[in-house]
């Protein structure tokens, strides 16, 4: 009896043992379930906040593209297909204001034409440049002279060029997004970090814009104005510029190229002989070489400039002599780059101031030259962070800018600025 009994103990023990066993697996089941419930749900809840965020993601570029798509430069060049440009040529035209009839601008239109009347009335004389603490340099710009005398502005639209300023542009985006390395796609500049190049270099890129053209991030555009006669600005919006090396004129600045500059008020000297208040001298035969149409006009043309790989010009690195000469009567206060410098520039190379190789590299190494003058030295470049010429000579100011470009490519027609001079020598005011 008490070993029955003691059998019966001992099953009931093992009973109990194999049933807490059961139980603690099915608990250990029932906790890697829990766990694994908890994982997925984290794992859901992962995978909605990453499908929420790359939404918001998307959302904000969709918002953002939206944004660029209605920036002026947006409007004009992404959106250009919604305009209804006359002319059967090579180009169209769509009159965007007329100061006889400020309200015959279509209302979806005035907002742009408010934007390219600022772009013009804006861009006047520069004055001293401001030295800021991070090494850059603002150069304030006074009131376009010529703003009271805009007559008209009319938008140019030619095809083929936008095609192949595009196409310009793509190639530069994908060049310093894709593959480039060691800065193989934006080679320094001689000296990059004297303090007058960083100066220049800072009003250069003050003049960019990014992020105003859909689909362009790292590649930029600038705004710049070319006064020339009628008949010039005809033929740049039929065909594009011309070289400045292939033009008839006397002496080229900065080397061949396209020449333009950010400044309206300096396109604007160049739209009129002097006779007329310009920068143009008379022809042979004191022959007036910028005309006004019939209508009394003369024409400034504004196109997008892609600069690509930019030299920054200064008196230090591109003039004889440091840039110490400033007297027009002396050769030496030529650049380097001009087209009369042959002898400075071999003298310079034979001392060891410049390398062998420094015409070609600066005209055929960069896509584009960038140069602050004023006319005080006969539109050479001058100093921002000091005295230009000697240490006794005075700073002076940023005034004018030229942007020579070496591809017609890199240049594209957006618009015609009508000047003209009122009966009563004032016109309207923006």
């Amino acid at each position: 009896a008490a070993e029955a009994a003691g059998a019966r103990d001992r099953e009931a023990v093992a009973r109990a043992e194999a049933a807490a066993a059961t139980a603690r697996t099915e608990a250990d089941a029932s906790a890697r379930e829990a766990a694994r419930a908890r994982s997925s749900l984290e794992a859901t809840k992962r995978a909605a906040a990453e499908a929420a965020a790359e939404e918001e993601k998307k959302a904000e570029q969709l918002r953002m593209h939206a944004a660029v798509a209605f920036t002026p430069l947006g409007q004009l060049v992404t959106g250009r297909a919604k305009f209804a440009f006359e002319g059967n040529g090579a180009y169209g035209t769509l009159e965007l204001y007329n100061a006889a009839q400020p309200d015959a601008t279509p209302p979806a239109l005035r907002q742009l034409a408010q934007h390219y009347r600022d772009l013009f009335c804006n861009s006047g004389r520069g004055d001293l440049a401001v030295p800021q603490g991070d090494g850059t340099v603002v150069v304030p710009q006074a009131r376009n002279k010529y703003a009271g005398e805009l007559s008209r502005i009319v938008l140019v639209k030619n095809e083929l060029l936008e095609n192949a300023f595009t196409t310009g542009l793509l190639l530069n985006e994908r060049a310093r997004t894709v593959g480039a390395a060691g800065g193989m796609h934006n080679p320094p500049n001689p000296d990059e970090f004297e303090l007058e190049k960083e100066a220049v270099r800072s009003v250069l890129k003050s003049k960019m814009k990014y992020g105003e053209l859909l689909g362009f991030e790292k590649a930029s555009v600038i705004p710049t104005f070319h006064g020339c006669s009628h008949e010039a600005a005809d033929a740049i919006c039929s065909s594009g510029m011309a070289n400045a090396a292939d033009a008839v004129q006397n002496g080229i600045f900065f080397g061949g190229g396209l020449y333009t500059s950010t400044s309206g008020e300096y396109g604007g000297g160049y739209a009129r002989s002097q006779d007329d208040g310009g920068f143009v001298e008379p022809g042979v035969g004191g022959l007036n070489p910028r005309p006004g149409n019939p209508n009394g006009e003369h024409v400034v043309l504004m196109q997008l400039a892609n600069i690509g790989r930019a030299y920054v010009g200064t008196r230090i690195r591109d003039y004889p002599k440091n840039g110490n000469v400033i007297s027009e009567r002396n050769p030496d206060h030529r650049s380097f780059l001009h087209s009369e410098s042959h002898l400075q520039r071999a003298a310079a190379v034979d001392q060891g101031v410049l390398p062998a190789n420094y015409f070609e590299d600066v005209t055929a190494g960069y896509d584009s030259r960038y140069f602050i003058c004023n006319e005080v030295v006969g539109y050479q470049a001058v100093n921002l962070l000091g005295p230009t010429g000697k240490r006794s000579d005075p700073t002076l100011p940023a005034a004018y800018d030229e942007l020579i470009l070496k591809e017609s490519n890199q240049l594209c027609p957006q618009a015609l600025f009508y000047i003209k001079r009122p009966p009563g020598g004032t016109g309207p005011s923006w």
